[in-house]
């Protein structure tokens, strides 16, 4: 961790299949939150649940650099993902998240909804293989029906009946939802 506080140009981080936890989270997050070169962290796999997220939504609303960042696979629940998105909404320069293969669901569907709605610079959320279900696939469109700008948010596998995908499919976006 001092390496990391030491080290003024690091540009990328990936820690995937390390085990972090949320504790690991917090130490790691204590060597990069003031981090001015930061880009990209890729923390995959690494069992950081809802606690580890909410350590990362705080370094989100500080950061003015970190443009990319992976959480898939972290059992992380829709009390982690619903801090994540509000940090999300409140960072300007965000592009890229990845949250495949958690535990959230409905719950989180509208801070997702109000993420894509209004951040200008999000160009890609992937939300693959969560529990998103029927209703929170159509309140995340309704985000999108909002929005102005190009994102492209992918709901697949999270357990969507064939004639809820029917339904979005026929919606109009000026983004790209992937059923």
């Amino acid at each position: 961790s001092q390496g990391l506080k030491l080290n003024k140009t690091l540009i990328s981080i990936n820690l995937g299949r390390n085990k972090l936890t949320h504790t690991g989270a917090e130490i790691l997050v204590a060597s990069i939150e003031d981090h001015p070169t930061l880009y990209r962290v890729s923390l995959y796999v690494n069992h950081l649940e809802d606690e580890g997220a909410m350590v990362f939504a705080s370094v989100l609303r500080k950061s003015l650099v970190l443009n990319d960042i992976t959480l898939s696979d972290n059992d992380v629940g829709d009390r982690g993902v619903t801090a994540l998105l509000k940090a999300i909404k409140k960072n300007a320069v965000i592009r890229y998240v990845n949250l495949y293969r958690n535990k959230f669901g409905v719950k989180s569907a509208r801070a997702i909804s109000d993420t894509v709605a209004t951040h200008t610079n999000l160009r890609s959320l992937y939300l693959e293989y969560n529990n998103l279900g029927d209703a929170g696939a159509k309140i995340i469109a309704a985000g999108l029906k909002k929005n102005t700008h190009s994102i492209r948010v992918d709901i697949r596998e999270n357990r969507l009946e064939s004639s809820t995908k029917k339904e979005l499919s026929l919606m109009t976006f000026s983004s790209e939802l992937i059923l």
